[in-house]
């Protein structure tokens, strides 16, 4: 209960800088809430290009640890 506590007002706080800063930046109320629940419609594309790097990276970095790990179990 307490994680989840936690992490509804982290949601809520994240949530808010991104509406404050949306409304700094001069976009309608409407717009900001937009950004907020569709971020990937507002991504530039090189903004998503960079994205789907990081996202690929981590997937690299993700099957060289299970490959490593399957190494070291096959090791009497």
């Amino acid at each position: 209960m307490k994680l989840l506590i936690i992490k509804l007002i982290m949601i809520i706080s994240l949530a808010g800088i991104a509406m404050g800063m949306d409304r700094l930046l001069g976009y309608s109320f409407y717009q900001s809430i937009y950004n907020i629940l569709f971020p990937f419609r507002v991504m530039k594309g090189a903004e998503m290009m960079i994205f789907f790097i990081f996202v690929l990276l981590w997937i690299i970095d993700l099957f060289a640890e299970i490959l490593k790990h399957k190494k070291y179990q096959k090791q009497p």
